[in-house]
């Protein structure tokens, strides 16, 4: 899957979002994994000073972005020689939301009121991607693949044809994005 026009985090959004849930649904597919491209990785850069200087510590940072009802990638958070799992349960389109979470209420002090504190208070957040570790090229320009599994006793012939008719049929997918088969494994004698 390639396109001149969305880049690798996009293509990869897109195969992992729209292509492969479409494809995992066809009779016979066990599973669609894609490879290639950028993983989105939202990073919060939590600063160590601002943290102590509101007697709060990371697993506060943690805790707070696990129980928001934000939809976030999963990740990991790092803090000196320890690295936390997060796990949330969707995506967002802009990191702005993350910046707001609360990770402590706002309190009255001494007859005086102090702001709530938020992850963006403490640290800085950056939309990137994780490191790549595999890249595809299609006709020399970075694109993605999907690696199509057959479910065990599934008709090999039947399952790519299915697939080779439901491409131009897929949901969501730009005009500007080419899918093509690059390998299938039926018998040389079944291909077209």
């Amino acid at each position: 899957m390639g396109s001149s026009e969305l880049d690798e985090k996009q293509l990869y959004d897109l195969a992992y979002n729209v292509v492969e849930p479409q494809l995992e649904r066809i009779p016979g597919v066990a599973s669609a994994t894609v490879g290639g491209g950028k993983v989105r990785e939202v990073q919060v850069q939590v600063h160590r000073d601002a943290l102590r200087a509101r007697s709060m510590g990371v697993l506060d940072v943690v805790n707070a972005v696990r129980s928001s009802n934000l939809l976030l990638p999963s990740g990991n958070l790092r803090a000196g020689d320890r690295d936390y799992n997060v796990f949330a349960n969707t995506q967002f389109e802009h990191t702005k939301p993350l910046a707001d979470v609360i990770l402590r209420p706002a309190i009255e002090v001494g007859g005086r009121q102090v702001p709530p504190v938020r992850v963006g208070d403490v640290g800085g957040i950056e939309d990137g991607t994780q490191d790549q570790s595999e890249i595809v090229r299609i006709n020399g320009q970075r694109g993605v693949y999907l690696r199509v599994l057959k479910q065990p006793g599934a008709n090999t012939i039947k399952v790519v044809d299915s697939i080779r008719a439901a491409l131009p049929n897929l949901r969501g997918v730009p005009a500007n994005v080419k899918l093509q088969i690059s390998f299938d494994n039926r018998p040389t004698s079944a291909r077209p």
